[in-house]
């Protein structure tokens, strides 16, 4: 119900496809008169999948749109990936998760393999020492990037 609304969020929420509801239970697109007199009465704000993807491009319209991870990270890799999203260290990973330093690099080499086979855009060569810290990074941020555009890859895999 749109009483408990700013007329800011009010305004944002139409602007990004969001409709009311009318007295007579239709769905409107448009405000036909001033915003300021329309928050001065009670009415519902709705929102189908069937509007918001009809919408294309629209923040709503990009909460219905399904895709399908590609790599199906087990779920010790996905809660290291997303603890290494908020920008923590291995140390630090493996202190949160209850892990051992060792499991932490292990974790990483896997995720790495798993990440190369599926998908042709990353080829990760094997870890190696000589390779250096420097790249090592380089790769984890590459791959952090990735994740931060493709969230669907942190979901849980179909069983």
């Amino acid at each position: 119900m749109i009483a408990s609304m700013s007329r800011d969020a009010l305004d944002a929420a139409l602007r990004s496809s969001g409709v009311l509801l009318s007295t007579d239970g239709r769905y409107v697109d448009s405000v036909d008169r001033p915003l300021d007199e329309v928050f001065k009465r009670t009415h519902l704000f709705g929102l189908t999948r069937e509007l918001a993807l009809s919408r294309v491009g629209t923040w709503a319209s990009s909460l219905f749109a399904y895709e399908t991870p590609q790599c199906g990270f087990r779920r010790s890799e996905q809660r290291l990936l997303l603890a290494a999203l908020r920008g923590e260290t291995d140390q630090e990973l493996a202190c949160r998760l209850g892990i051992s330093l060792s499991t932490v690099k292990k974790s990483w080499l896997s995720i790495y393999e798993q990440i190369s086979n599926h998908l042709p855009m990353f080829s990760f060569r094997p870890f190696c020492r000589a390779r250096g810290r420097r790249t090592r990074e380089r790769k984890k941020q590459r791959l952090l990037a990735y994740l931060r555009k493709h969230p669907e890859e942190l979901r849980p895999a179909a069983p």
